[in-house]
């Protein structure tokens, strides 16, 4: 039989909206620094967005709904057995277009 494993509890606001602010500005800006420099290296949005929800958990708490609305919809991409070709030009065009679209 399965145990039930308890729920995290929620994280709560950690860090003042006015300080949380001033850091969604500067994110925003790396954010077009990173698209100003492409290529993407590959890594680099999950970093950059990791950074923006974990922003967003201090300011607003783990239980908030801006979290949703940054990732936004989730695509179910269907696996293909190109493990060989490493970080190609469509990836990095979909993960500035991630960038791109949540900063």
């Amino acid at each position: 039989m399965a145990r039930n494993t308890p729920r995290e509890a929620p994280r709560l606001q950690s860090l003042p909206k006015d300080e949380g602010l001033r850091r969604l500005k500067a994110l925003q800006e790396r954010g077009r620094a990173l698209l100003t420099a492409r290529p993407l290296r590959e890594g680099q949005e999950d970093v950059w967005s990791n950074a923006c929800l974990e922003l967003i958990r201090a300011v607003f708490g783990s239980d908030s709904n801006h979290q949703s609305t940054f990732i936004g919809p989730i695509r179910v991409l269907r696996w293909s057995d190109d493990s060989d070709r490493g970080y190609d030009q469509d990836q990095e065009q979909g993960d500035a277009e991630k960038i791109e679209g949540r900063g």
